[in-house]
């Protein structure tokens, strides 16, 4: 790759470096928008600094897990609405049915396995009004721990397993009726 009059080199290491500032102060999305705008061999050389390289690697792994999920999150095959109220769509994620469960007159979506069958993906959608806390709103959604005291009809609620830096698998329950 060609570099530009002017120190090309530098700007580019500079990137890198700002990837790096912009990752360690939990910005995640604009570290790795940061990263893409530096060459790859600006990153090789800036990766020389195990620490450097360390944070690098980490910035590689949010852009793979941020693109997993928009992939994920945007098939709109993978999901079925369930509810819709007050501007908010609720969809469930499809399951895949086994063979002998097939059935054309079934509406029911059944899991290819007994564990994955018990793990229900849900996607909400909706529009920001202005005023409203988006900050406020993910915090409320990451302490699981305190879902029993807000949220109705959930009595019991905890991360089961923290799969990575941005996702978490919950288990929540309700009242039983025994």
């Amino acid at each position: 790759r060609m570099m530009t009059e002017g120190g090309g080199r530098e700007e580019e290491a500079a990137h890198v470096r700002e990837a790096v500032r912009l990752y360690e102060a939990d910005e995640f999305t604009e570290a790795v928008l940061t990263l893409r705008r530096a060459s790859e061999s600006a990153v090789r050389e800036s990766s020389v600094d195990p620490v450097v390289a360390k944070i690098v690697a980490k910035i590689y792994e949010v852009e793979t897990e941020l693109v997993a999920f928009m992939r994920d999150v945007l098939d709109e095959g993978k999901w079925r609405l369930s509810y819709e109220s007050r501007g908010i769509k609720v969809s469930l994620e499809q399951k895949k049915k086994k063979k002998q469960d097939r059935d054309d007159d079934d509406d029911a979506f059944r899991s290819e396995s007994s564990s994955s069958s018990r793990l229900i993906r849900i996607r909400c959608d909706g529009v920001r009004k202005e005023g409203i806390d988006v900050f406020g709103c993910c915090a409320a959604l990451m302490e699981v721990e305190y879902f029993p005291e807000w949220m109705p009809a959930v009595d019991e609620a905890a991360v089961e397993e923290q799969i990575s830096r941005f996702r978490k698998l919950v288990r929540v329950s309700g009242p039983k009726p025994w």
